[in-house]
């Protein structure tokens, strides 16, 4: 009979709380989700539907007026703000390298 028994891991209901989370605000699908944490698709469907029945659990993604889930956008909306930055940073470093180049050619 154990031979039946699949190998179940466990997991802090920490790590379940953020995997909840993650999979509502990343922009991803579940399936990509579960993936990229290692855990079982059918493992994060049933901890987000256990989230739902608790109050500490994170709520579904809200639709916004263009029909698109608020929690769908987020990952992307944090992906420009993060390559803004990266963009402002490499620009500035640019900009420096060229006002070396102006100093160094005297």
């Amino acid at each position: 009979m154990e031979k039946e028994m699949k190998n179940r891991s466990n997991y802090s209901q920490e790590f379940k709380d953020q995997a909840v989370k993650l999979s509502y605000e990343s922009g991803k699908t579940v399936a990509e989700t579960a993936h990229n944490l290692g855990v079982a698709q059918s493992a994060l469907y049933e901890w987000r539907a256990q989230a739902k029945g608790s109050t500490t659990a994170v709520p579904p993604p809200t639709v916004g007026n263009n029909g698109i889930a608020a929690g769908r956008t987020g990952g992307r909306e944090e992906e420009i703000r993060t390559l803004r930055e990266q963009l402002r940073i490499v620009t500035m470093e640019r900009d420096i390298l060229k006002k070396a180049i102006q100093v160094l050619g005297r």
